[in-house]
């Protein structure tokens, strides 16, 4: 308001909702899932893979 503005209106975060991050994950999972490779599928072979790429355990 110091600034110019003129009204002050709050507008929550997409990721405020857990209803918007389920729906970030569905887009992301359909939208990624061919060059995701099934990695999804083994989740211990996806963690060994990332270790081998360099990944932190």
């Amino acid at each position: 308001m110091e600034a110019g503005g003129e009204r002050y209106e709050y507008i929550p975060c997409l990721n405020a909702e857990p209803v918007h991050i389920e729906m970030m994950q569905n887009l992301i999972t359909t939208q990624a899932s061919d060059w995701l490779g099934g990695f999804n599928e083994n989740p211990e072979a996806t963690a060994q893979r990332a270790i081998a790429m360099g990944s932190k355990a």
